[in-house]
C-alpha cells in the first residue's frame, strides 16, 4: 500500500531564530570554576576563575551568576550533554580530575 500525502501530514516547522546582538556587544566571560544554588522556583549559576591556591584555601573570583527556570536547567543539562557526546565521539573519553572532597549537599527543598 502506497503512502500518500494524506497519510502523512506537513510537519509545522519551527519558527527562525532570530539572535538579536546588542551595539555594545554580548558580554563574555571565562570559567573554569562553577557552583549551583537552587530553589523551588530556578537555579543560580554560578561561574568563577579559580585564583591562587593552597592545599589550605582555593581562591576563586567570582565572575558572574546566571539564574534559570527548572525547565531551562533541563534543556540546558540536555543540551550539553549532547555537545559533550560528540565531542568525546570526536575526541575520546575526558576523564575528570580527581577532586578533593566536597563539603556534603543539602536539600534546598527540605523544610528547616
Amino acid at each position: 500500500m502506497a503512502l500518500t500525502m494524506a497519510d502523512n501530514p506537513p510537519q509545522p516547522q519551527p519558527p527562525k531564530l532570530e539572535l538579536m546582538t546588542p551595539p555594545e556587544g554580548v558580554f563574555s566571560v571565562y570559567s573554569n570554576h562553577a557552583g549551583i544554588n537552587a530553589s523551588m522556583h530556578d537555579i543560580r549559576l554560578m561561574f568563577g576563575e579559580l585564583g591562587n591556591s593552597t592545599p589550605e584555601k582555593v581562591q576563586v573570583f567570582q565572575r558572574v551568576h546566571v539564574l534559570i527556570s527548572w525547565l531551562q536547567a533541563k534543556a540546558i543539562a540536555r543540551l550539553l550533554q549532547d555537545y559533550v557526546d560528540i565531542y568525546e565521539k570526536l575526541n575520546g573519553t575526558l576523564a575528570p580530575p580527581t577532586l578533593p572532597p566536597q563539603v556534603p549537599l543539602t536539600n534546598p527543598f527540605q523544610p528547616k
